[in-house]
């Protein structure tokens, strides 16, 4: 064969070898092995969200999640997750993520929904919740972290489909909002101080001097639901219970905690109310004292 040939035969089978070499990963999320997504390029869904799916998640204490919370890199940037925060509050540019990943393992190994009320952060610890207010129309809304982005360095927060029409940002895409924690796994030492103070009460006996007692008033009997830095959610979810069971509530607030408490109850219907309760929305709900629920 003409050295002419073969020149031109090996430039060929080299150029046809680069051109079937896979893309880059062009997305702001991890991507752990290349052809993962569907779908190259991302974008929304056929439907919108329903009303039922924007409903926000009631914020709970929940313990940290094995995968997502090590420090890692992604594009030649080193991140270290913050897992003792329990304060946060930043404003910054949210974006969104849909169907192309929607059905895929999110940083802490749960499957994303793009219709659900989650979103991704950089460092906020794995789960946590927060408040997503757009700065621009006062929406805002409360959406469960599970993951980990995005990562334009000009963003903040990277919302799910349903959450980012809630706030109203899906027709611009992008939106300046206030990110604020409201639960996270380092405040479980928070609301376990909070319970062993309201239990903290002295325990009276027969030997107990009579003018002791007299000078001990019986204290009210009270139902704690919920607990959290953020009053906004405390009252809402006060205002749903008065609607909801007719139970009377108040909100009480101590080293920057706010608690809901249901009440006060009736000592002979506490068992009733409290049963209730737990059955309805809230399985976490206890009487703060009950000597005085008995």
């Amino acid at each position: 064969m003409p050295f002419r040939s073969i020149v031109l035969l090996v430039t060929g089978l080299v150029l046809t070898a680069c051109s079937h070499r896979p893309a880059p990963p062009s997305s702001d999320h991890i991507s752990p092995n290349a052809g993962r997504y569907q779908f190259e390029q991302d974008h929304k869904p056929e439907r919108l969200p329903t009303l039922l799916e924007m409903v926000d998640p009631e914020p709970s204490i929940q313990p940290l999640s094995r995968g997502g919370n090590h420090a890692y890199r992604i594009f030649g940037v080193d991140y270290q997750p913050k897992t003792e925060l329990t304060e946060y509050k930043a404003t910054g540019i949210a974006s969104w993520y849909g169907m192309k990943f929607h059905g895929h393992k999110t940083s802490n190994g749960e499957v994303y929904d793009m219709f659900s009320m989650s979103a991704a952060h950089k460092t906020l610890p794995l789960p946590s919740y927060v408040r997503v207010t757009n700065l621009v129309n006062q929406k805002s809304a409360i959406v469960r972290v599970n993951d980990r982005g995005p990562f334009h360095q000009d963003r903040i927060i990277d919302l799910s489909y349903a959450a980012a029409h809630k706030i109203g940002m899906l027709q611009q895409g992008t939106a300046p909002v206030q990110v604020e924690l409201i639960a996270s796994p380092a405040m479980q030492p928070m609301q376990q101080a909070e319970v062993q103070l309201a239990q903290a009460r002295p325990e009276l006996t027969e030997s107990t001097p009579v003018a002791v007692i007299e000078q001990q008033p019986l204290p009210a009997c009270y139902i704690q639901v919920f607990a959290s830095q953020n009053d906004q959610r405390a009252e809402e979810l006060g205002q749903a219970i008065e609607q909801q069971l007719a139970f009377t509530t108040k909100i009480s607030h101590h080293n920057g905690l706010y608690r809901l408490l249901v009440g006060p109850v009736p000592a002979q219907q506490a068992q009733d109310w409290l049963q209730q309760l737990q059955a309805d929305r809230y399985p976490s709900a206890y009487f703060t004292d009950s000597r005085a629920c008995s």
